[in-house]
């Protein structure tokens, strides 16, 4: 960025109506590039520097991707394989399943993952501009916190419904509150965007209702019927056709089991959940602590809202921010709701602090200090944001090499990312092998009324499920299965006949390779 160009956004009022309008017009989008490229840094890091971007990173990728995968061979969700969320983030997944026909799932994955690094980073840019209405300086610093802060990065590293969730939530915001009555095109993208992120995730129902209701006591009755219609095209778009093709099984699967999950939390860990907003890692910390934290949290966010409730254009931005903390800590399973506050949060805070201190960079030695505090607090952020946040993955090669094999097999695999890591998903599918979608989904399915905290414990000892998995080892012509009794699925009963039809022929790392002997 030029010298003129950064002056313009750092120096007092009258350096600013000193610039000429085009060095203030090449400063202003030289920002948001900087925004553009420091988010997106932050998110690929990670997977460049561990060898992670085509490797098993949780369960929660690797079920969306096969689902989608499932899709393009014609397979629908709910009906043809169990699913326990909504259905948009596989349909939009369906350009990178379908290239991983062709390239390949480890292909197919990476270019996923790249694609939710550009949508994270574009969701940096579109706070940075929802912010430029108030100072140059908010805008740069809202965006830039939006990029180093762990909570949206760790969400828009790999394919999370929260990253496409966020993202329309910010394009809704931009293009519903502008101080005006919007257009009619306008208000139909405000609507269609948020009716994509409703596609994704349930978790955004409540604030969806709340923003309609927002629309309808502040817009007219023309610009409220456009955006609740383009709002429910979209969703119906997105997410209908699987909705209609098994209505019955989408309720039970994806509502039902969301609402109520058997493993229920108690209040007082669902309330924890808010302290993570205010933690700068992953560690664990004494509850009473996170209590605290939490609490404090929760008088910040509602003095934040208040503040930002007398600025007018973040009315609805104020709004949401309590509705989805208050669905983050109720919700009884809802693993990345934090995600999702960010956008609308960072907005929060930065109108709240416009309206207390509007010219940061009024005075030049405050300035200097607040700036300077701003620049260590972001560097700072940005640490904890890449500092061992993906898990290594290990010698892929030959996970891939024993997946092949000498000819075309099937592999059974206990998790879809596994498989997606492996190699060993699109094609096996192709072929008629069983691949596995979502574990947790067709434990549900097996048992309707799980009581026990540890669902993986369970699925040890339910004889429904443990047929299930016994009847894809019969179909598979090889295997690869856990070496650490904790972490498997396989009951005791399973893994004692598995030696009975196949033979080990390698142990690496925490798991095992089989090939079957008949």
């Amino acid at each position: 960025m030029r010298a003129d160009g950064i002056r313009t956004f750092v120096r007092p009022r009258e350096v600013l109506l000193s610039a000429s309008p085009e060095a203030a017009g090449r400063s202003r989008r030289w920002a948001l590039v900087a925004v553009f490229a420091v988010a997106a840094a932050i998110r690929l890091s990670p997977l460049l520097r561990t060898g992670s971007l085509s490797g098993a990173l949780g369960d929660d990728d690797g079920v969306t991707y096969s689902l989608s995968a499932h899709l393009v061979r014609g397979l629908l969700p709910y009906r043809d394989a169990a699913f326990d969320q909504a259905p948009g983030t596989a349909v939009l997944l369906l350009p990178f399943t379908t290239l991983a026909v062709w390239a390949g799932d480890p292909a197919g994955i990476a270019a996923a993952r790249i694609a939710v690094v550009l949508l994270g980073a574009l969701s940096a840019v579109l706070v940075a501009l929802f912010l430029r209405r108030y100072a140059p300086a908010y805008a740069v610093v809202g965006g830039l916190t939006y990029a180093v802060w762990r909570l949206p990065a760790a969400a828009e590293r790999t394919v999370h419904p929260e990253a496409f969730a966020a993202c329309g939530l910010l394009v809704m915001l931009l293009l519903l509150d502008t101080g005006s009555e919007p257009r009619p095109r306008r208000a139909a993208a405000s609507g269609a965007a948020l009716g994509v992120s409703a596609a994704v995730t349930l978790w955004v129902w409540p604030a969806a209702v709340v923003t309609a209701v927002y629309v309808a006591a502040t817009r007219t009755a023309r610009t409220t019927a456009v955006w609740t219609g383009g709002a429910l095209v979209a969703f119906a778009a997105v997410a209908g056709p699987w909705i209609v093709a098994a209505p019955s099984a989408f309720l039970r699967q994806a509502v039902h089991d969301q609402l109520f999950p058997g493993a229920m939390t108690t209040p007082t860990e669902q309330f924890r959940r808010l302290a993570d907003l205010a933690r700068l890692g992953s560690y664990g910390l004494p509850a009473t602590i996170e209590v605290m934290i939490a609490t404090s949290v929760v008088v910040a966010v509602t003095a934040a809202s208040f503040s930002a409730w007398w600025q007018p254009e973040a009315r609805l931005a104020a709004l949401l921010t309590p509705v989805l903390c208050f669905v983050v800590a109720a919700a009884p399973e809802y693993r990345f709701g934090q995600f999702a506050i960010a956008p609308t949060l960072i907005i929060v805070v930065a109108t709240s602090a416009h309206r207390l201190v509007p010219r940061p960079w009024g005075h030049r030695r405050v300035g200097s200090v607040v700036a300077g505090v701003i620049a260590c607090t972001l560097v700072g952020l940005a640490l904890t944001a890449v500092h061992d946040v993906v898990p290594r993955s290990s010698d892929l090669d030959r996970l891939r090499a024993f997946a092949a094999g000498p000819r075309p097999r099937c592999v059974w695999f206990e998790t879809a990312s596994e498989a997606v890591a492996a190699d060993a998903l699109t094609a096996p599918l192709a072929r008629g092998c069983p691949v596995p979608v979502d574990r947790l989904a067709d434990f549900r399915a097996q048992n309707p009324t799980p009581r026990l905290r540890d669902a993986l414990h369970e699925a040890r000892h339910s004889g429904p499920f443990q047929l299930r998995l016994a009847a894809e080892l019969r179909a598979a012509d090889a295997a690869v299965i856990a070496t650490d009794d904790d972490t498997g699925i396989l009951g005791d009963g399973t893994q004692e006949a598995i030696p009975r039809s196949f033979r080990r022929v390698r142990e690496y790392e925490t798991v095992s390779f089989w090939i079957r002997t008949h």
